[in-house]
Order: structure tokens, then C-alpha cells, then sequence
């Protein structure tokens, strides 16, 4: 049996969904009547196992429900993921309220405070709080607010999100952790000299709030200054900026001028166009 609602532009859904579902309500077997008890322990125990609920906020212009299916198809919707702070927003979501999953197309866009997704489909796996995005994905990271002085130094040198553009992202939204493959390709701007690395694979850590790229990473920027190496670990936690190099193939650096000239001053030697070598290398 299908259910159409029509509501206009906006529709707000409010549902509770239980924690374990994970087969169809139509069809289930019947609940066994409980056997009633006289003491305070046997109704703790009756409450204990009752299933956990947990909200959905869904927003949409049009909802069709499949009841023998319990699958939700919203247009124009935007859905508030549980146990996250994470939102799905697309032209059509289709939920599957049983099996809970959920899957988004027309130019879906699933974001959370600091990061934003888009791509040609993104997969919601509401289970273990996975999101995979594929087709012309576009990541956008944005830093957060530093508190420390070290920190504020290095978001005023670099205040442009990083752009990560793959194939192919697969996100853990309430653990913030995420890997992507597929034509990987990374930028940033920067008022020194715009940034782009490639890739055969990135690794983000939202806990730790550390970026890796390896395999075959080539680093350049629009300096001129750029390396190669097996590995580069982007350190982004406030007060503790700054990258390791792992496996490094080779590498062009500039300095600035005046320290080469402070240099010669003072007698130490210096090479024109070499510089210090990356913050840390293995």
C-alpha cells in the first residue's frame, strides 16, 4: 500500500525510529505477551530491554510511503542524521526505514560543521553511521576556530578550506573519519602560493584532526616549490600545526632573501634556492 503525502514547500517529519529494526514491521512476528510480574526488579528488567528510539528530522516538499516495503521517497528533502551533527539535503531521498539506509541523488550535499560532501550519489548507511559518496566528489574541509596563539598564527597564514576531489569517499559521520580514492586530487589557496597534491589515497581523522595522503604524493605549489614522497601527514589540531614526510624522493624549497643575506652576514653558508627540510622526514 502506498501512501502520498503532498505538502507544499515544507514538510516537517518528526519520527521515532527503534535503535535494533533491522527487518520489515509488515510481516514481523507478533510480539510474545509478557508475563506479568509483582516486583520491582522484573518491571526493571521489562524496561531495560524495551528498544532504544532515536529522532529523524526530515524536511521535504513531497513524501511517498511504500508501507509493505517501509520505504520513505522524499523530493526536495533535507534529513537530520541521528547520533550526528551531520545533514543529508538531495532532489530525491529514498529511505528504507526497515533496513536504514538511505540514498540520496539529484545533487545531494551532506555536510556538518566543518565539512561538506557532494557528489552524484551518496549512500547513508544509518547502522554504523557511514556515508559513501560516488561520482565527481568534491570534499570541502574547513579549519576550526583556533584558541591558542600558535594556533590563531597559523589560521591567519591559512584560512582556505582544503578542496579534496575523488571518485570515491567513504565517510564515518558521527566518528568524523573518512578515506577517499580515485583521481585524488587536493587544493588550497594561499596568499604565498596556491597548494595541490595527488595521490593514491587520503586518510581523515577528525579526532586526531590529521590528513594523510600516500602513494605516489607529489606536492607542488604555484611557487614553484614542491616534492615527492611516499607519504606527507598534515597535522591541522590547534597549537600543533605543521606536516611529516615519509619516504621523501626529492624536493624544491625557496627561502626568503633577507635570511639568506642574515645568513652570509654571520659567516654560516648558503646555497641559493635551497631551504630547511620539511618538519619532520622518515
Amino acid at each position: 500500500m502506498h501512501r502520498s503525502a503532498v505538502v507544499g514547500v515544507a514538510l516537517g517529519v518528526l519520527l521515532l525510529v527503534p535503535a535494533g529494526l533491522g527487518q520489515k514491521e509488515a510481516g514481523s512476528a507478533p510480539a510474545r505477551p509478557s508475563t506479568p510480574t509483582s516486583n520491582a526488579r522484573g518491571a526493571g528488567n521489562a524496561q531495560e530491554k524495551a528498544p532504544r528510539e532515536r529522532k529523524i528530522k526530515l524536511e521535504a516538499e513531497t513524501v511517498d510511503y511504500d508501507e509493505e516495503t517501509s520505504t520513505y521517497i522524499a523530493t526536495l528533502a533535507t534529513v537530520e542524521l541521528p547520533d550526528s551533527d551531520a545533514t543529508l539535503r538531495a532532489d530525491r531521498i529514498v529511505w528504507n526505514r526497515a533496513e536504514r539506509w538511505m540514498r540520496a541523488t539529484g545533487k545531494p550535499r551532506m555536510w556538518d560543521p566543518q565539512n561538506e560532501i557532494t557528489a552524484d550519489v551518496i549512500h547513508a548507511d544509518l547502522n554504523v553511521k557511514r556515508a559513501n559518496a560516488e561520482g565527481n566528489v568534491c570534499l570541502t574541509a574547513r579549519p576550526k576556530e583556533a584558541k591558542t596563539e600558535t594556533g590563531k598564527r597559523a589560521r591567519s597564514r591559512v584560512k582556505e578550506p582544503v578542496v579534496v576531489r575523488c571518485d570515491t569517499i567513504q565517510y564515518f559521520y558521527k566518528d568524523k573519519k573518512g578515506t577517499a580514492t580515485g583521481n585524488l586530487r587536493i587544493t588550497q589557496k594561499d596568499p604565498k602560493g596556491d597548494r595541490t597534491a595527488t595521490g593514491d589515497r587520503l586518510a581523515y581523522d577528525g579526532s586526531e584532526e590529521t590528513i594523510s595522503l600516500e602513494g605516489n604524493v607529489h606536492v607542488t605549489t604555484t611557487r614553484g616549490e614542491g616534492f615527492k614522497c611516499k607519504q606527507v601527514i598534515f597535522h591541522v589540531k590547534d597549537g600543533a600545526e605543521g606536516f611529516q614526510v615519509k619516504g621523501l624522493t626529492g624536493g624544491v624549497f625557496y627561502v626568503q632573501e633577507d635570511e639568506e643575506e642574515e645568513a652570509g652576514e654571520t659567516g654560516a653558508s648558503a646555497t641559493s634556492g635551497s631551504a630547511p627540510p620539511p618538519a619532520s622526514t622518515e
